[in-house]
C-alpha cells in the first residue's frame, strides 16, 4: 500500500494560536438548533450489529422495498448482504473495466468535478463553509478540514463541521461492533477539541443510507451553507455517493469540493503503456516511485 499523504496540518486558528472560529454567533446558533434534531443516537447506533434492523424489508442501494435475492443462503450472501447488493460482478463486466469500455466510479467523480470545476468556483460565499467529516476522524493532516478551515478564514465566516451516519451502511458494509464503538468514541474526543477551537460538530443519524445526501443538502440550505469539503472515501458505494452530491448541489448554488486526502497518488494517474490499470505490483511500484520523482510537490 503507497504510503499516507501529508498534508498540511493547520486548522482554522489565529495567529496567536488560539481559538480560532471567533465569529461563531452562527456556528453557536447551528450547535443550538440540532440539539433537538436528527443528532446521534449513540444506543442505536451501538445496536446496529445486533440484529435490531432484521426485521426490515430487504432493501438495496437505493430502494427499501427491493426483495431479497434468492441466493440469501449462498456463500455470496455471508460476505454482501443481500438486502443492499446484488450477485456478484460478471467476468465480462470487469473485462468492460478493464478494457476501459465504461467508466469505473472514481473517473465518474473525477469527470463530474472536472466538469463542473469552473461552476463551483463561481459560487459566492454563503453564512458558513461545511467540512463533511467521514472516516477522517482527525484535526491534523486533513487536507479537507484545511481547505475548509481557509476558506473560512478567506470570506470571514464560520466554520462548522458535520458527520452523518446511516445504520444502513453499517449494515451493508459489515463494521463491527468494535469498530462502530471505536468510532464513537473518537466522534466524542473530536467534538471536545473542535469545541476548544469554538468550532461546532453536527452528528446525525439518517435511517437510510441514501438519505445522506439529502440530509447535507438540507443542513447546507437551511444555515446557508455555500461551500462544503470532505475527503474523497475510494469505496464503490462513497464513490457512486459523491458524483451525485456535487451534482444536486451544484443546482441549489452549493459547492462541493472532494478532496484526495488518504492517498499520494490519485487513482487512474499510474497506468500500463496500454492505458489500464496495473496488474502485477512491481511494475505498478516502480511507476509509482518515477511518478514521485517526477512530482516532488507531494
Amino acid at each position: 500500500m503507497a504510503p499516507k499523504r501529508k498534508a498540511n496540518s493547520t486548522i482554522y486558528s489565529d495567529s496567536q494560536g488560539k481559538k480560532a472560529n471567533t465569529r461563531s454567533a452562527h456556528a453557536s446558533s447551528v450547535t443550538e438548533s440540532n440539539k433537538n434534531q436528527k443528532k446521534l443516537d449513540f444506543e442505536r447506533i451501538g445496536q446496529a450489529k445486533k440484529g435490531t434492523e432484521s426485521s426490515q424489508k430487504p432493501v438495496n442501494n437505493n430502494d427499501t422495498t427491493a426483495s431479497s435475492p434468492t441466493t440469501a443462503n449462498t456463500e455470496w450472501a455471508q460476505i454482501n448482504d443481500p438486502r443492499y447488493y446484488g450477485p456478484p460482478i460478471s467476468a465480462a463486466r470487469c473485462a468492460q473495466y478493464n478494457n476501459n469500455e465504461i467508466p469505473r466510479p472514481i473517473e465518474a467523480l473525477t469527470s463530474t468535478l472536472k466538469a463542473t470545476e469552473d461552476r463551483r468556483a463561481r459560487v459566492p460565499p454563503g453564512k458558513a463553509v461545511l467540512h463533511w467529516f467521514k472516516r477522517d476522524l482527525r484535526l491534523g493532516d486533513n487536507r479537507g478540514l484545511n481547505a475548509a478551515s481557509s476558506k473560512a478564514h478567506e470570506v470571514n465566516v464560520s466554520l462548522i463541521c458535520l458527520y452523518v451516519l446511516s445504520p444502513q451502511d453499517l449494515e451493508a458494509h459489515n463494521v463491527s461492533a468494535a469498530r462502530v464503538d471505536f468510532d464513537l468514541r473518537t466522534l466524542a474526543v473530536l467534538q471536545r477539541d473542535l469545541a476548544e477551537r469554538d468550532i461546532p460538530l453536527v452528528m446525525a443519524s439518517v435511517p437510510r443510507r441514501d438519505e445522506v445526501v439529502p440530509y447535507i443538502l438540507h443542513i447546507c440550505r437551511e444555515h446557508e451553507i455555500n461551500h462544503v469539503f470532505c475527503n474523497i472515501e475510494y469505496e464503490v458505494d462513497e464513490l457512486r455517493r459523491e458524483a451525485p452530491l456535487v451534482s444536486a448541489a451544484l443546482e441549489v448554488d452549493i459547492a462541493v469540493f472532494p478532496l484526495h486526502d488518504d492517498i499520494i497518488v490519485p487513482p487512474g494517474v499510474l497506468h500500463t503503456a496500454a492505458g489500464r490499470q496495473y496488474a502485477v505490483y512491481t511494475p505498478w511500484y516502480r511507476a509509482w516511485v518515477k511518478h514521485l520523482h517526477a512530482n516532488p510537490s507531494l
